[in-house]
């Protein structure tokens, strides 16, 4: 599975640590990853390839993703909530460390982009959106807090929220 974490106030890598776990009917297995864990991943998406090779040579590949997240902690939308086309939405979010004095804040429905909320906005942790009429209501919305001038740094909603036409 990825892993993703958020990174500590103000700096740009993190120390990240996993468990890599191999089993073969064949004895003398061993596991090559690299990058190993405990390394300084820098923040972005970095993948992770481990190779195990069984005492008979026989080798097989695995990848994972692991995304170091730095710069924000989305706070709302952030799952579960329900909104309605026209209702006003409190967007809130917390800045850690220098991520820049501008972000920009997206709308994205099962993993695709939907529209820019604000390309450009304070990064005062606040802003209210009224939900426009042009967005399809249903399930599967999340939000995304990004800096202007960092585009590794950012975070989106943990979980998904829906839009409803009205109430």
């Amino acid at each position: 599975a990825d892993l993703a974490l958020v990174n500590d106030i103000g700096k740009y890598t993190a120390e990240v640590e996993y468990t890599i776990d191999s089993s073969d009917n064949c004895p003398g297995v061993t596991v090559d990853v690299v990058p190993p864990s405990g390394n300084l991943f820098p923040v972005g998406l970095t993948t992770v390839t481990a190779t195990a090779t069984d005492g008979a040579g026989n080798m097989v590949d695995c990848d994972f993703k692991v995304r170091v997240r730095g710069g924000y902690k989305l706070k709302s939308p952030n799952g579960g909530e329900e909104l309605a086309h026209g209702e006003r939405m409190a967007i809130r979010w917390r800045s850690m460390g220098n991520p820049g004095e501008i972000v920009r804040l997206d709308l994205y429905r099962d993993d695709s982009f939907v529209q820019a909320i604000k390309q450009a906005t304070f990064n005062d942790g606040k802003f209210n959106w009224n939900v426009p009429n042009n967005v399809a209501a249903g399930g599967g919305y999340t939000l995304k807090v990004s800096s202007t001038s960092l585009p590794d740094f950012f975070d989106e909603s943990n979980n998904d929220f829906r839009i409803l036409s009205s109430r």
